[in-house]
Parts: C-alpha cells; structure tokens; sequence
C-alpha cells in the first residue's frame, strides 16, 4: 500500500462525519480506514504488512501519539469496526461514536 496525503486523510474524515448520522456503519468503516491510514504515514515500515484495529490502537499509545484513556475507545470502536467488516451488518455504531473516531483521527493528521 502507498501512503496517502495528509488531504486525503482529512477529506476522508470530513466524509465520515457527514454519514455518521445517515450511514454510521458506513461512516465508522470509512473513519476507521482514515486512522489507519495515519498509522501508515507515522509508520511506513507497516505498508507492507496488515495492521489490526488493536495493532493500531497500540501503536497509537505505546509512541505517545495517544492518550490511554483514548486508546480504550478506539479498541472498542475497532471491535465495532471487525464486526461490521466481517459481516455483523445487524450492527450499527451510534453517530456520536463515529463523530468521536473522526474528531481522535483528525487530531492525528500532520
């Protein structure tokens, strides 16, 4: 996988705010791929292997980048983010949950 641009990012995350009421489980796939994306820029060596929620979470508070107390909602935003994509499609994340992930997600973004 290629690093994708600070821009794109952001953009990312402005579009799952907007699904976040109308699209959660949409919008939590899409916010959480955003994350990872960052995890990707602040740690090229992980392009090439895959990342999980939980691997990212740890990643994220063991560099300092995060706060524990905010590694605890994205472990399980990330749990909510496995059931969705492995096929819990009965699932939906509250809006205000996705709206959290977005707002963590763009405080990463350089």
């Amino acid at each position: 996988m290629e690093p994708v641009s600070p821009q794109d990012i952001r953009a990312a995350f402005g579009e799952a705010r907007r699904l976040a009421d109308t699209e959660p489980r949409a919008g939590l796939m899409l916010a959480w791929a955003g994350l990872e994306a960052i995890g990707r820029r602040l740690e090229p060596a992980l392009a090439s292997r895959g990342l999980s929620p939980g691997s990212l979470v740890d990643l994220l508070v063991s560099t300092g980048r995060m706060p524990q107390a905010d590694g605890g909602i994205l472990r399980r935003l990330g749990d909510a983010r496995d059931a969705v994509a492995h096929g819990q499609l009965n699932l939906a994340p509250a809006a205000a949950d996705v709206r959290r992930l977005v707002e963590l997600g763009e405080n990463l973004v350089a």
